[in-house]
């Protein structure tokens, strides 16, 4: 039953308990036919208010636990995302960044390769799903705001990567028209500066946005898994090995 019905069915409990005490006290004043139809009133408004506040206090709980399931559910998928961009930006710097030793070599522009334009999956949260850690006291909603920096980060990666793939294409392009003897990586330098200086940047700018982006990736992880798991009592919030396979870690039981 609603609050309002709650209310109403008080007051007339009340009124109704009113009039019975003032018989009671007073019987001359009262006929015989009205005190039972006072009694019967109180006793129906008592009954209807009984059952009306337990199927309120059900649903109630009911409510409740959903928004409980739902907190966890968004939770653990946006602890889920942040494993996989953890595991996209380590194949990165596995594959592309440290194989052969690219990352310190002088022209790792020109020899580093990276995914093609379209091949990477964008992963994006969805802030509004985890609103409820704004009405949170506490660490809470600067948890989420780490989280929105993590995603403005990947969205910077995969923007340089898209645009480092282009700017190596208009790059073979001109390299296309050096003599075969005279493509060394001096001559190319030389003849294509533009684009070569352009694919240079790319390139630094997507080792600078691997390297963070790993390390804000478990520090934001921290984060969010801690308060998940004060918000969410009693629930399994997902752990992660970032080391490994994700795993799961049960939430401390509710308080009393």
């Amino acid at each position: 039953m609603k609050p309002d019905k709650q209310i109403i069915f008080l007051v007339a409990f009340c009124i109704a308990c009113l009039v019975l005490g003032f018989s009671a006290m007073y019987p001359g004043y009262m006929p015989d036919l009205l005190a039972k139809n006072v009694e019967t009133l109180v006793a129906t408004s008592a009954a209807a208010w009984a059952g009306g506040w337990a199927a309120f206090r059900a649903e109630r709980n009911t409510q409740e636990i959903n928004k409980r399931n739902s907190r966890l559910s968004y939770a653990n998928k946006a602890i889920f995302q942040i494993s996989q961009a953890y595991e996209m930006m380590e194949n990165l710097r596995r594959y592309y960044i440290v194989a052969d030793n690219w990352r310190n070599d002088p022209d790792r522009a020109l020899k580093m390769n990276s995914p093609q334009p379209g091949m990477m999956a964008r992963i994006e949260f969805n802030f509004d799903e985890l609103s409820f850690l704004l009405d949170q006291k506490g660490d809470a909603p600067a948890a989420l705001q780490a989280l929105m920096i993590f995603d403005w980060q990947l969205r910077v990666l995969h923007e340089t990567i898209e645009q480092r793939a282009r700017a190596r294409e208009q790059l073979e392009l001109v390299i296309q028209q050096i003599p075969a003897l005279a493509k060394s990586a001096e001559a190319i330098r030389g003849v294509a500066h533009v684009p070569y200086a352009k694919l240079e940047a790319h390139t630094d700018q997507m080792i600078e946005s691997v390297d963070s982006g790993l390390i804000t990736a478990i520090a934001v992880y921290g984060q969010l898994q801690a308060i998940c798991a004060e918000i969410i009592l009693g629930q399994t919030i997902l752990r992660v090995n970032f080391a490994g396979q994700a795993v799961k870690r049960k939430a401390a039981p509710p308080a009393g």
